[in-house]
């Protein structure tokens, strides 16, 4: 079944690369720790547009094009963003089937079966891979995260930058007055890692930060 053939047989069959050279990319990808699809763009082996007909042609995969699809913020945090740059996926969205949560992601390998398996360890959802071009996922990888990020921060600030004073900055040692936004950066990270574990909701996240926010400073 075509789910069972690796992304170099399909490249193979469609007579995008020949065997010969796809052995000395796998070797190349093995050496080197990054997927075989980067090795075979970036040496110029395969273009996307040979690489995406090809698996369309062959995959009873969607393909994810980004113009029409929005990318589920929620979704997409299912996962963290260097697993997202190493495999080169993003999940785009989540729907309920038959009482599972299905994750349904974007991947420059549809075929990756060893990213596919590690995602659905992690979320617990089951997933349907759509295929995508390496470009597009770049873009809207880098773009993602960034904003996440950026609005992570912004949370924070929100959170528990309350809790400082101007005189404490400024009378502070430069290393004593970062600390409590260290701390900070890593309460997010666990009640974020909570809450997309499904081990706490929004709303006790939120109960929670509202009785950290009415305590008197110590």
């Amino acid at each position: 079944m075509a789910e069972q053939l690796a992304l170099g047989d399909v490249l193979v069959q469609a007579e995008v690369i020949d065997r010969h050279r796809l052995e000395q990319a796998q070797r190349a990808a093995a050496h080197s720790g990054v997927p075989l699809i980067s090795v075979l763009l970036e040496q110029g082996l395969i273009d996307e547009q040979a690489l995406v007909g090809a698996l369309t042609e062959r995959l009873e995969f969607s393909v994810f094009d980004p113009s029409s699809m929005d990318v589920e913020p929620q979704a997409a945090n299912e996962i963290l963003a260097e697993d997202a740059d190493r495999h080169q996926l993003l999940p785009v969205r989540i729907v309920e089937r038959a009482g599972r949560r299905v994750l349904q992601v974007a991947m420059a390998d549809p075929l990756d079966q060893q990213a596919i398996a590690e995602i659905e360890f992690s979320t617990g959802c089951q997933v349907i891979p759509l295929i995508a071009r390496p470009s597009d996922l770049a873009d809207i990888i880098r773009n993602h995260y960034r904003s996440a990020s950026q609005r992570a921060a912004g949370r924070r600030r929100e959170r528990f930058g309350g809790r400082l004073k101007q005189s404490d900055l400024s009378t502070m040692p430069l290393g004593q007055a970062e600390h409590p936004w260290a701390a900070a950066e890593r309460i997010e990270a666990v009640v974020t890692l909570l809450v997309r574990k499904g081990l706490i909701s929004e709303e006790e996240l939120e109960a929670q930060l509202q009785e950290i926010r009415e305590q008197p400073p110590g």
